[in-house]
C-alpha cells in the first residue's frame, strides 16, 4: 500500500523521522532496552553496562515485578540498574523523610532476598535529590 504512495508522503514521513530523531537528541533521552535495564543517570558519568550486568539488572527487575508489585512504593521505582555487580534502585521517594527510608530499607530487603544480589556489598537505593540508602551487605 505504501510502495505506490505519492513522492511527498515519503518526503513527509522521512522529515516526520527526522524530527522526532532531532527532537530525542536535542532533550537528551536516555536509552533504555526493553527490560528496563538502564545504565546511567543524569549527573553520573557514563558506565559502559556488562552483558553479565545486564543479565542481572534484568533478574532483579522480574524478581521485584513478582514480589513487590502490591508494596506501595513500586511505582515510585524509576530504574534498576547493575554495574559490575552492584545494584541501583533509582527512585522518586523522598529518602530524607521517614516514609521514603521505611521504602528503602523495604526495598534493600527485598534485594538482599533476591538470588542473584549474593553477598556484594553497595547496593543502594537513590532518590532524585543527593539522597541515597546503601543496603547493608548480607552475611547469609
Amino acid at each position: 500500500m505504501l510502495s505506490r504512495a505519492p513522492l511527498w508522503l515519503w518526503l513527509a514521513l522521512a522529515v516526520a523521522l527526522a524530527l522526532v530523531l532531532a527532537l530525542a537528541l536535542l532533550f537528551g533521552c536516555e536509552a533504555v532496552d526493553e527490560g528496563g535495564v538502564s545504565s546511567s543517570r543524569p549527573g553520573d558519568s557514563t558506565v559502559e553496562v556488562q552483558p553479565e550486568d545486564k543479565a542481572m539488572a534484568a533478574d532483579v527487575q522480574r524478581y521485584f515485578r513478582r514480589n513487590a508489585t502490591e508494596a506501595p512504593w513500586y511505582e515510585d521505582i524509576e530504574s534498576i540498574s547493575v554495574v559490575g555487580g552492584v545494584i541501583t534502585v533509582d527512585t522518586v521517594l523522598d529518602l530524607g523523610e521517614p516514609p521514603g527510608r521505611t521504602a528503602a530499607v523495604q526495598i534493600c530487603s527485598l534485594i538482599q532476598g533476591s538470588d542473584v544480589a549474593d553477598f556484594t556489598p553497595g547496593h543502594t537505593v537513590r532518590d532524585e535529590g543527593d539522597d541515597r540508602v546503601v543496603c547493608p551487605a548480607r552475611r547469609s
